[in-house]
């Protein structure tokens, strides 16, 4: 029997920002549901996204419980391309650690992003010939696969904005 997912079992690798949004608006835990380990968490990103605006993210739980995915980073390509992305500006921007692990880990390992930095999004565009997604991507990906309805993604589309 096929379940329907979030992103039909492609992987995708989080940003600390996606996470802190979504835990922020207290939908983090339907992300997991809806997305069925498909969600990669990155050490640099776990410490970036401690907390939010309704406390503290309880990582150790959801990695314990398998709803989140998470992904140490530990190959020579992973850090290779970590560092480079640590000590290279995209567009005069500086690359933070977070992004720049969730970066190197998407490329490497050939799977999703989902960034709510612009320039990082456009940077593995390029590199991957793919499109990035970011936090009001997902929330229509929702609405589109029947996680959500129209009014509920307008609200976290509001949220967002605020949080």
């Amino acid at each position: 029997m096929f379940f329907k997912t979030l992103f039909d079992g492609k992987r995708q690798v989080f940003d600390a920002m996606v996470f802190i949004n979504f835990h922020g608006l207290n939908l983090l835990e339907k992300f997991f549901l809806w997305s069925k380990g498909e969600i990669i968490l990155v050490p640099p990103v776990k410490r970036e996204a401690s907390s939010s605006r309704m406390g503290k993210i309880d990582w150790n739980t959801y990695i314990k419980e398998k709803k989140v995915t998470y992904h140490l980073m530990d190959s020579e390509h992973e850090q290779s391309l970590f560092s480079y992305y640590l000590s290279k500006k995209i567009e005069e921007k500086e690359i933070h650690t977070g992004e720049a692990s969730a970066l190197a880990v998407a490329i490497a390992n050939n799977w999703g992003l989902v960034s709510d930095e612009r320039v990082v999004r456009k940077e593995y565009d390029k590199v991957t010939c793919k499109k990035a997604l970011h936090s009001w991507n997902l929330v229509d990906l929702a609405v589109e696969k029947g996680f959500l309805n129209e009014k509920e993604a307008e609200w976290i589309k509001k949220g967002i904005y605020y949080v």
